[in-house]
């Protein structure tokens, strides 16, 4: 069986552009918005830089690229992303600020802009837009990557990485994993072949969906420690999934 972990991008959401709190407030970090005189989504300068700070944002050129930060931008009310426009208010004049097909833009770190503290303005309504930085996921150490042995695997072994990476990014968001907020899944990667609960009372078949088996973490599984049964070659993935993603696999299970 393969076990690679495979390092994703998992956003956090930060703020939400309305003259109050952001709705991130549960998340990271986040800050309110300045009083807009336009009815606009708005959003001054060092607030993003400290967003990207705080919220560990992947910086835009790579690991060593430091002078400039990757987000993701998003409507609330299901406008498409091609129709969202941003530009910074500068003292020399509006400067655009392009935006990709799934929404990522680049801030840069700029000098003059700390002193002036542009705003970063919207085409969109107050309230309409979220920002996210995308934070990069540490790679799991090679002894915590799960070993399996005959097919079989403890799910407390499965699961080790899953709480170790739960509580690493709790320093980001303090709610990662509380009911109701985004938590990691396991994605077993196993064609049409099914994953087995080895529990007391007899084993439980899992079947694949979509080439996959997903599992979540369950106190009374991790209390109890049964063996999962795997197919061979299969491949384990940890993704970070939303709230009602995760509902609808433990619904499934």
């Amino acid at each position: 069986m393969k076990c690679p972990f495979v390092c994703l991008l998992c956003s956090v959401l930060l703020f939400s552009a309305s003259n109050s709190v952001a709705q991130g407030t549960d998340q990271a970090k986040s800050v309110p918005l300045s009083a807009a005189k336009e009815p606009v989504a708005q959003l001054a300068y060092l607030d993003l830089l400290r967003l990207a700070g705080n919220g560990g944002a992947q910086p835009a050129g790579g690991k060593e690229d430091a002078t400039s930060h990757r987000m993701l931008i998003s409507s609330n009310t299901g406008v498409d992303v091609g129709s969202i426009q941003l530009h910074f208010a500068t003292r020399q004049g509006p400067v655009q600020v392009p935006i990709d097909g799934q929404g990522f833009f680049v801030i840069p770190e700029n000098e003059v802009w700390k002193q002036e503290n542009p705003f970063l303005v919207s085409n969109q309504p107050k309230g309409s837009l979220q920002i996210r930085v995308m934070v990069p996921l540490p790679e799991p150490a090679p002894e915590d990557v799960p070993k399996v042995v005959d097919g079989k695997i403890k799910y407390r072994a499965l699961f080790e990485t899953v709480l170790k990476m739960t509580r690493t990014l709790r320093g980001v968001d303090p709610k990662i994993g509380a009911p109701g907020s985004s938590e990691f899944a396991v994605e077993l990667v196993v064609g049409d072949h099914p994953v087995k609960i080895l529990r007391g009372l007899g084993a439980r078949t899992l079947p694949a969906w979509k080439g996959s088996v997903w599992m979540v973490f369950d106190p009374v599984l991790h209390q109890e420690d049964p063996e999962i049964e795997v197919p061979p070659n299969a491949e384990v993935r940890l993704r970070l999934v939303p709230a009602e993603v995760a509902k609808k696999i433990r619904d499934r299970f």
